[in-house]
C-alpha cells in the first residue's frame, strides 16, 4: 500500500487545518467533507434554517398522505408546521448534498419541487415532451436526480442546479424482464450504484448510473408482499427499505456488497401507497455510536494470541496485554477523524502522541467484516499524519484504530467512494 508518513514539527498547524469550517452559500465544499453550503451542519441556522443539514446520525424523511414525516426510531412522525399548500403529489425524491434540500417530481406531470423543513414549493419543470408516472428517484454526489418508474425501460438524469437543461434519457440495458420493476431506489456512495427492491419480491435490484443492470440479489428474511415504496442509504453502506404495508427493514452489506443481511426494524401496519423517501447518504446511520469497537478489540486480541487463523500474523505492537479503556491518569495519545471523509483519492489520518514514555504505536485498518487490511507502525515519539490512498482499498466503509503500547486509543470510521 502506497503510504507516506509525514512528520510535523508544529502540531498547531494540524489543529488549524482540522478546524476549517464550511463557508455558507458560496457553492464550495470548504472543509472537504463532500457537504456543501446548507448540507453541512456548520451552516445550520441563519439562511439555512429551512434546510436539512446532513447530521452524523441519519435523518430519514418519508412523504405520504400529504405530509413529510421523520423516522424517530419507532415511528414516522409528521414534521410540525410543514405544509403543502399547492397539494403537490410528491414522489421520485432525493437528498442533495450540494445544498441540503430534498428535490422530487410530482407524479403524472413534469413539475420539479423543492422540499424544505417548512414546506414544499415549485422549483422548475422537466424539459421532456411527456408526463409520466414518476415514483422512483434519488440523487448522486454531483447534484443529479435519477428518476424512473416501475414499468419504465429507461431513466432520466436531471441536473438540479439547472432545471432548464434537458434531462439526459438513459435506456436500461441487461435488465431481466426489460423494465425496472422498482417503486423506489436509493443511491449508495460507497458503490456509486442505485438499489431498489423489485415489486412483491425479495429481490434487490442493483443498477449502474449508466443504466446497465449490475446484479439482482436475493434477500433472506425480506418479507414485503407489496411494493417497497421508500429506499434510503447511509455512509456505513446500509440500505433501508420501507414496505408499503408498514414493515421497515435495514439491509447491512457484506464487504463487497454482493449480499445483505436483512433486519426488520419495525412494522407499523401502515398503508402507505404513494410514499417516497429521502435522506443524506453521508450520515453514519440510525445510530451514531461505534458499535464495532468491541469487534475491533476482539480482532486485535486474537492477533496478540496468534489468531484462530494460522495465516493471521502476530502484530509486533501487541506485545503487551490489550486494554479497552485507558488506565493511565493522563492520555497517551489521540486519534483524529481522517480528512477528507469520505474520499475517493487520498485522505490523511492525524494522531497525537502525548507521552514521552510511549514505546510502540500502530494504526490498524479493518473492513466491516473484521478483516485487517493493513497496519502501519508509526513513530511513537512524535505527532504525525498518515496518508492513505483510495486506490489501495476497495470502495466501502472501513475502521481504523490507533494502538499505543497495546492499548486501543480510539477507533473511527472512514468511507472510500467509488470513482
Amino acid at each position: 500500500m502506497k503510504t507516506k508518513l509525514l512528520f510535523l514539527f508544529m502540531f498547531f498547524s494540524i489543529i488549524l487545518s482540522a478546524q476549517v469550517t464550511e463557508v455558507c452559500n458560496d457553492q464550495l465544499d470548504n472543509d472537504l467533507d463532500y457537504l456543501t453550503d446548507c448540507a453541512d451542519p456548520d451552516c445550520e441556522g441563519g439562511n439555512c434554517a429551512n434546510a436539512f443539514p446532513c447530521q452524523s446520525t441519519s435523518e430519514l424523511f418519508q412523504y405520504f398522505n400529504g405530509a413529510l414525516r421523520l423516522w424517530d426510531g419507532q415511528n414516522w412522525n409528521a414534521i410540525a408546521g410543514w405544509s403543502n399548500p399547492s397539494s403537490f403529489d410528491l414522489n421520485a425524491m432525493g437528498y442533495n448534498i450540494l445544498d441540503g434540500y430534498i428535490y422530487g417530481i410530482e407524479r403524472g406531470n413534469r413539475r420539479i419541487v423543492q422540499v424544505t423543513r417548512t414546506g414544499i414549493q415549485l422549483y422548475g419543470s422537466l424539459q421532456i415532451p411527456e408526463d409520466r408516472n414518476w415514483h422512483t428517484g434519488d440523487m448522486d454526489m454531483n447534484g443529479n436526480l435519477y428518476i424512473s418508474g416501475t414499468n419504465e425501460t429507461r431513466m432520466w438524469v436531471v441536473n438540479i442546479a439547472d432545471p432548464s437543461q434537458i434531462p439526459v434519457s438513459v435506456n436500461f440495458t441487461g435488465v431481466p424482464g426489460s423494465t425496472l420493476d422498482c417503486a423506489d431506489w436509493t443511491y449508495l456512495p460507497a458503490t456509486n450504484k442505485l438499489y431498489g427492491i423489485r415489486g412483491n419480491s425479495s429481490i434487490l435490484r442493483v443498477m449502474n448510473l449508466d443504466g446497465s443492470h449490475d446484479q439482482d440479489i436475493t434477500l433472506t428474511n425480506m418479507n414485503c408482499n407489496n411494493l417497497t415504496g421508500a429506499m434510503f442509504a447511509d455512509a456505513s453502506g446500509n440500505l433501508y427499505a420501507f414496505c408499503n404495508t408498514g414493515a421497515f427493514y435495514q439491509l447491512s452489506p457484506n464487504v463487497d456488497f454482493t449480499d445483505f443481511t436483512v433486519t426488520q426494524i419495525a412494522n407499523n401496519n401502515l398503508n402507505a401507497t404513494g410514499n417516497d423517501g429521502a435522506g443524506c447518504p453521508l450520515a453514519n446511520g440510525l445510530s451514531d455510536e461505534c458499535d464495532c469497537c468491541e469487534e475491533v478489540l476482539r480482532i486485535l486480541r486474537e492477533m496478540q494470541e496468534g489468531g484462530s487463523n494460522p495465516t493471521t500474523p502476530k502484530m509486533k505492537v501487541l506485545d503487551k496485554p490489550l486494554v479497552e479503556e485507558k488506565t493511565q491518569e493522563k492520555e497517551k495519545a489521540r486519534l483524529f477523524q481522517n480528512t477528507p471523509n469520505p474520499f475517493d483519492e487520498n485522505t490523511t489520518i492525524t494522531y497525537e502522541i502525548l507521552s514521552d514514555k510511549v514505546e510502540s504505536a500502530s494504526i490498524f485498518i479493518f473492513d466491516m467484516n473484521g478483516n485487517m487490511k493493513n497496519n502501519f507502525e508509526v513513530n511513537p515519539s512524535t505527532d504525525g499524519v498518515l496518508e492513505i490512498s483510495a486506490s489501495t482499498l476497495s470502495p466501502g466503509l472501513y475502521l481504523y484504530s490507533l494502538v499505543v503500547d497495546g492499548e486501543i486509543v480510539d477507533t473511527k470510521k472512514m468511507l472510500i467512494l467509488s470513482n
